[in-house]
């Protein structure tokens, strides 16, 4: 069997700069890129040969590794890690690659793993042995009120300041304090602001907001499946914060979903959640199993594929899904309540986030089911058209079908 090539890291505990590349390297080598989060340099012969293709990685891939590293040079768990793309452990030049690493954590007081594998440089300390892998699981098995909203980059390219312009008018209690990027901690400066934003158009797994009290962590993503899509995300865990913050939280879903624009947005009560040690220190995240209804809108490449196929408590519908529901479905249930928000529609089935109930819900054409389908009129096919709502912003070419050229509106 193929084995993948084990990359060679420098770690350290501060940043690694060109300058500090440079200086180590000496004048027949040069470098290219600059310090910043998820940094990246490259070190080139003077014929252009390249010697070394350095990347920034979180070093909370794996934190158990990190620690361990540590622990094997007496020190705490470094803080920055730099893997050699182009090297590999075991691979041709991996000594010439292993002198250069080892240059540079001399110069930077770091050291040189092979990656999440064992200690190259230096030695370890006397009676620390190999390390040895966990598995890594979800600690615990919470239940959590969890947001989604699910976004089109072509309509909001700004997230992390929709988010603070929302939370900011409903709850600057709630603001978010810095950002985890791709490899390191933000402040929420203009600057921070735009890299955050930057990694939600151009990294699949995004980047995250740290807030105080019950939100935590505010994930936003496009996830492997990007069509032209990205979701955002918390989860508070159910309990006394939920009671004690239940006013707040219950405007949350539309207050961020009309600063982002969002084409839909979910808040549901699931089970199997708890802990993650290798992700953001106090993130919440679904354990195995843990299926939740946002989750289950995915169908192929499209990121909102219908309405929830199972009640949840509250639905933020945007302006085609609001006037959708509105033209299929002129009344709404006994208990629901339905408010309209300055870009769309919230329908609260419940007071309660834990007291859904499983009798009434959308229309089954409106919702996700296990065959794909594309709506193609404002009404299921076999209905005659329902009066228009009050308030009706139905887009011109909703009529005509949904299938537009970029890229679909709703697809069912």
């Amino acid at each position: 069997m193929r084995t993948l090539p084990r990359h060679l890291s420098l770690y350290t505990w501060r940043t690694l700069s060109p300058e500090d590349v440079a200086s180590v390297l000496g004048p027949a080598m040069t470098v290219a890129g600059e310090d910043a989060d998820g940094a990246a340099y490259r070190v080139t012969a003077r014929d252009g040969t390249l010697l070394l293709d350095l990347e920034e990685c979180a070093v909370d891939i794996d934190r158990d590794f990190a620690r361990y590293l540590g622990a094997a040079v007496g020190r705490p768990a470094p803080r920055y890690s730099y893997t050699a793309l182009n090297t590999s452990a075991d691979g041709p030049g991996s000594q010439e690659h292993t002198a250069l690493l080892v240059a540079l954590a001399q110069e930077l007081d770091g050291l040189v793993a092979t990656e999440v594998d064992r200690l190259v440089w230096p030695a370890p300390a006397a009676g620390v042995g190999a390390y040895e892998p966990q598995d890594s699981e979800v600690v615990g098995d919470l239940s959590v009120l969890a947001w989604t909203w699910f976004v089109r980059h072509s309509v909001c390219g700004s997230p992390v300041r929709a988010w603070m312009r929302a939370v900011g008018e409903a709850a600057p209690r709630l603001l978010p304090t810095h950002a985890v990027g791709a490899s390191r901690t933000m402040e929420l400066d203009e600057r921070g602001a735009d890299r955050i934003e930057s990694m939600v158009r151009d990294r699949w797994d995004g980047a995250a907001l740290i807030c105080p009290g019950p939100l935590r962590t505010v994930r936003m993503g496009a996830g492997p499946d990007r069509g032209g899509m990205y979701t955002v995300e918390c989860a508070v865990p159910m309990g006394s914060q939920v009671v004690d913050e239940l006013p707040v939280l219950t405007g949350l879903l539309g207050a961020v979903g009309d600063e982002l624009g969002a084409e839909l947005g979910v808040a549901e009560v699931v089970g199997g959640w708890g802990w993650d040690p290798d992700g953001v220190p106090g993130e919440l995240a679904p354990g195995h199993g843990a299926a939740t209804c946002a989750a289950r809108l995915r169908v192929g490449d499209l990121a909102v594929a219908g309405l929830p196929a199972d009640p949840v408590w509250q639905t933020y519908l945007g302006a085609q899904y609001a006037d959708l529901v509105s033209a299929v479905m002129p009344t709404l249930p006994q208990g629901w309540r339905s408010v309209w928000t300055r870009r769309g529609r919230v329908v609260t089935v419940c007071e309660q986030p834990r007291a859904v109930p499983e009798t009434d819900w959308f229309p089954p054409e409106l919702c996700v089911g296990t065959r794909r389908r594309l709506l193609r009129a404002p009404f299921p096919a076999g209905r005659g058209p329902c009066p228009a709502p009050s308030r009706s912003r139905a887009p011109a070419g909703l009529a005509h079908g949904l299938r537009g050229a970029d890229p679909p509106q709703i697809a069912l």
